[in-house]
């Protein structure tokens, strides 16, 4: 497995400083947030000044806004880093589904079906997987097996799959390990987040508070068994990108701080006996 990182953890840094630090220390591939913006000869010379692996772009926003405005702005975004990314010749373009709060599951379903479908077929002829975000926010319907069951199951695209993040399916009271293997050919590849939840707080506040007794944190520093995890993933015959979502309230407020627990996340992974 390899192990990198989503750049929107050091977003004050540009990103040629990024690639420069993330090849100096060892890190193995970069995964593009929003906060860069869509430019191939920005990322071209990042990767010809440094000879970082950008693997692919992550843009999750809410496609389904009721507000015309905004939805065709996050729209146009969108296609601007599609056709990036398939220029490119990048292995991902990362998603949100877009959500409309007023429609039921199977409505939003189809929404997305017909949001999803060019962007596909677009993505077919340069080889580029569309993969889903499995965040809660973001305008997300693809929060839980369940859902992805049903919208797979709609949309039977061998390039439509899973960036596995296993942090939100802990903070959703979901069992992190047993998806695993039944979505092992729709994983394309992982978000390395954990996270954590406070009980004590969480029986004072209930669950109607959506923040305040559970936080994320970095791979180590939460509830998943990473060895357990990471075993899961290899005898699903999954060995790709390991890409390191750093949102650890604990190791931010600054650079140094930032780039230390990516540092520590990364040796964490290395030194999993599985990995």
């Amino acid at each position: 497995m390899k192990v990198g990182f989503l750049t929107n953890a050091l977003r004050m840094l540009p990103l040629d400083d990024i690639a420069r630090w993330a090849v100096e220390n060892g890190f193995e591939f970069l995964e593009v947030g929003p906060h860069v913006v869509a430019d191939r000869e920005l990322l071209e010379k990042v990767i010809d000044d440094t000879g970082i692996h950008i693997i692919g772009l992550i843009f999750c926003r809410n496609f389904h806004e009721r507000e015309e405005r905004v939805r065709r702005r996050v729209r146009k975004e969108l296609w601007r880093r599609v056709e990036l990314a398939c220029e490119m010749g990048l292995e991902y373009i990362t998603i949100s589904t877009g959500v409309d709060r007023e429609r039921s599951v199977e409505e939003n379903i189809q929404l997305f079906k017909e949001f999803i479908t060019p962007i596909l077929e677009r993505c077919e002829d340069y080889d580029v997987k569309v993969a889903i975000e499995n965040c809660p926010g973001t305008g997300n319907m693809a929060t839980s097996p369940y859902r992805w069951e049903r919208i797979f199951g709609s949309i039977n695209h061998r390039n439509l799959g899973l960036c596995y993040d296993p942090s939100h399916l802990v903070r959703l009271f979901i069992d992190p390990y047993r998806p695993i293997q039944r979505f092992a050919d729709r994983i394309f590849y992982i978000h390395a987040k954990d996270a954590e939840v406070d009980m004590d707080r969480l029986s004072w506040m209930g669950i109607e508070e959506t923040r305040g007794w559970w936080r994320y944190r970095l791979p180590g520093f939460g509830q998943i068994d990473w060895n357990r995890f990471i075993l899961a993933l290899k005898e699903a015959g999954f060995n790709g990108y390991l890409s390191i979502e750093h949102e650890d309230p604990v190791w931010s407020g600054s650079e140094e701080r930032v780039k230390a627990g990516l540092l520590l996340a990364k040796r964490y992974l290395q030194r999993t006996p599985s990995f």
